[in-house]
């Protein structure tokens, strides 16, 4: 009776967290989806300034590095440091948004920004929506895990002890 009972409750524990995992990944994706937004509005300024000064992006950036003000190189630096970023953070929506729903944890896990994904984390609330498939999935691994824990749980028979 205990058994079914645990089996039931950590199924539908395991059922309602594993639901919880679209979410949070729509959650990242919208924040990320920000970020990469911004970030290309710095660069398309600065794409603007180069072309003003009559030089392409990489000589404007070098122009401001190889001043002599340590304020130019500075403010060089961080349009180097934006640009990397834009770049790492458009692969990470491009591959998030390439995958599949059930790859696609698996590839935010594998391509996330780490304060984007601290953020989103901080922000995120547990909601009732319960997506069917992961729900699923969920329930399963509910199951299982109350199987593996009844196992380790279960008490071994002791030895008889052999008379001599």
């Amino acid at each position: 009776m205990l058994r079914e009972f645990t089996a039931i409750v950590f199924a539908a524990l395991f059922a309602m967290a594993f639901s919880q995992v679209p979410v949070f990944v729509q959650e990242y994706t919208q924040r990320l989806g920000g970020a990469v937004g911004e970030l290309q509005a710095l660069k398309d300024g600065f794409d603007e300034n180069a072309r003003r000064s009559d030089l392409t992006l990489e000589a404007y950036i070098q122009r401001h590095q190889a001043n002599t003000d340590p304020v130019m190189r500075r403010t060089g630096r961080t349009m180097e440091t934006t640009l990397t970023r834009l770049d790492d953070l458009s692969a990470g929506q491009a591959a998030i948004t390439a995958a599949s729903p059930w790859t696609r944890p698996f590839v935010l896990a594998q391509h996330n920004d780490r304060k984007l994904l601290l953020a989103t984390w901080d922000t995120f609330r547990f909601t009732l929506t319960v997506d069917i498939y992961y729900g699923l999935v969920g329930l399963l691994v509910g199951f299982l895990f109350n199987a593996a824990l009844v196992r380790a749980l279960r008490r071994k028979p002791k030895a008889k002890r052999v008379k001599a």
